[in-house]
């Protein structure tokens, strides 16, 4: 079982935690100073987690990436997620919701191509911007605004894992104990970092004071960013080995 730490958890945590998520990542970035170097790669979920994974790899130093993750949304209840598809086609169901929804095959087919599509688009907007990075052999932050039930970033954390990072670690600005709980039980996983887990947690939007929607071109635009960081570090490291 991985380490599970909520940083506030011995203090007073304040109603609205975080004024924004820049400001989430910042105060991840300090708890995971350990992790600080250029071969540190943070992953944030789009899109209001590639708003905290910029903010967290700028304090870090580290490189940046995306990692497409989408709710799989169960029929008649689209709020409700049946499960979760992230890039690579993982699938992460819930056979809860599926079970006592008794959810068919033709409905989860449907949702799965429906989502496929969603993910291919996002996926072809955003490596125009930034190539894929290496995960294999490094270590690996794994980020979004926060967290409920936890189905996109189970997906996510799915698929990360087949691309064997060394280490993997999921940071969170926040969610409810029992799923930061559960990530800390997957095999695979080497820490789960929360900077809060208010009780009771209701939705990831009550941990900021501004949680305005994160559009694509404010992720094409951090992504941007990222990449000149990147070409800018290699060729430093070029000029440096010449």
């Amino acid at each position: 079982m991985a380490s599970l730490t909520i940083i506030g958890e011995s203090a007073a945590v304040a109603e609205v935690p975080f004024e924004d998520r820049a400001m989430a990542g910042r105060l991840l970035a300090d708890a995971l100073e350990r992790y600080r170097s250029h071969e540190t790669l943070v992953i944030g979920l789009p899109r209001g987690g590639v708003e905290v994974a910029d903010a967290l790899a700028r304090v870090l130093d580290a490189d940046l990436d995306v990692l497409v993750s989408r709710k799989l949304r169960a029929p008649l209840q689209p709020e409700l997620a049946m499960g979760a598809l992230a890039e690579g086609d993982v699938v992460a169901w819930n056979e809860e919701v599926i079970a006592e929804l008794a959810i068919d095959s033709e409905n989860r087919h449907r949702e799965l191509e429906r989502v496929r599509r969603e993910i291919a688009a996002r996926l072809e907007m955003y490596r125009a911007v930034l190539p894929k990075a290496r995960v294999s052999g490094r270590t690996v932050i794994l980020t979004d605004d926060g967290v409920a039930t936890g189905a996109t970033l189970r997906a996510a954390t799915d698929a990360l894992l087949r691309a064997t990072p060394q280490h993997l670690v999921v940071a969170l600005p926040g969610g409810p104990l029992d799923t930061l709980t559960a990530f800390a039980e997957t095999r695979g996983v080497r820490e789960v970092i929360a900077l809060v887990a208010p009780e009771p947690f209701y939705a990831v939007g009550q941990l900021y004071a501004s949680f305005a929607q994160v559009s694509d071109d404010r992720v094409c635009a951090l992504l941007r960013d990222a990449d000149e960081r990147r070409r800018a570090r290699a060729a430093a490291m070029s000029e440096f080995a010449r």
